[in-house]
């Protein structure tokens, strides 16, 4: 005759899954969020690698430095309102910070735009996206925070010049500015940019990851 459980048994089974739950959960996200911050790092270093191979100095143009090769973390609803991101440099004549379809850079493997979707030009769901950039959907990011030293206002976005220098902000400025009042952009300080699975004002050590990036060399690591 086969013995079966007691009530105690099963709860006592059931309290030990749930014990195993709530330690592997955070578990899983710190992986994804290690994942999206190597991922990251790898296209914030590549980002930079264009700048220095496709130089975008003219002297003939004052606003050259308005089509920086850039990295710009958004959401909105050409994104589903999910994180993405998108690696371009502007090939307007006016340096129009907007890029068109034949700006993105170019995913080495797929060939597919280095986009994750952009708003007025690629939807998220169109298959030239790329889906590894969609770090909403993919690994789970809700909230990215650029700290005060990057000075980027609301806008989530890192530029490289043709030295490699980082700057931040938007460089789409009137027409009434010269090229040196971009140097108001450069990077001065370290900047760290926060990746979190929740609001990162409210998110604990194991919700997010930060990524930092140094002043004038543009060096770029997770922060431990």
């Amino acid at each position: 005759m086969k013995r079966a459980f007691t009530l105690l048994e099963v709860i006592i089974v059931l309290v030990i899954i749930g014990i195993l739950a709530a330690v592997a959960i955070p578990k899983i996200q710190t992986n994804n969020l290690t994942k999206a911050a190597f991922q990251i790092v790898r296209h914030i270093r590549y980002t930079q690698h264009l700048a220095l191979v496709n130089d975008s100095f003219d002297p003939k143009d004052r606003y050259f430095y308005k089509r920086y090769w850039q990295i710009y973390f958004t959401h909105n609803g050409y994104t589903n309102d999910e994180y993405v991101y998108s690696i371009f440099s502007s090939s307007s004549p006016s340096g129009d910070s907007n890029p068109n379809l034949s700006d993105f850079a170019r995913d080495p493997l797929t060939g597919k735009r280095m986009t994750g979707g952009y708003s007025g030009v690629l939807y998220s769901n169109d298959p030239r996206t790329l889906d590894d950039l969609k770090i909403g959907s993919k690994y789970g990011i809700q909230d990215i925070k650029f700290s005060s030293n990057c000075h980027a206002g609301n806008s989530k976005k890192i530029y490289f010049d043709s030295l490699g220098r980082p700057y931040t902000g938007s460089l789409n400025t009137s027409s009434t500015n010269s090229y040196a009042l971009s140097f108001t952009r450069l990077l001065k300080q370290e900047c760290t940019i926060s990746f979190c699975t929740q609001s990162c004002n409210l998110a604990s050590n194991d919700e997010k990851i930060e990524i930092v990036i140094e002043p004038l060399t543009g060096y770029t690591y997770i922060k431990k």
